[in-house]
């Protein structure tokens, strides 16, 4: 399974659709923004508050695995 965000990048990716229409139509509009800044696609017509948020998730420490607790190798 692709989620819209995925399917939507490709789109932008192969050229076939510009990165604002892609924001339009994502139901995460801060997933695609991440996306878009990644690949260096300008941002500049997102809500400001969705690319703030964007950056912020950009910042973030990747989130470790959840392990059981009390186990021990």
């Amino acid at each position: 399974m692709v989620t819209m965000n995925d399917a939507l990048i490709d789109l932008v990716d192969s050229k076939q659709v510009e990165p604002q229409e892609a924001y339009l139509k994502a139901t995460d509009k801060t997933g695609i923004l991440h996306m878009l800044k990644q690949r260096g696609k300008d941002i500049s017509f997102a809500d400001t508050d969705d690319a703030k948020a964007a950056a912020a998730s950009a910042n973030e420490p990747p989130a470790k695995p959840a392990g059981r607790a009390g186990a021990s190798k």
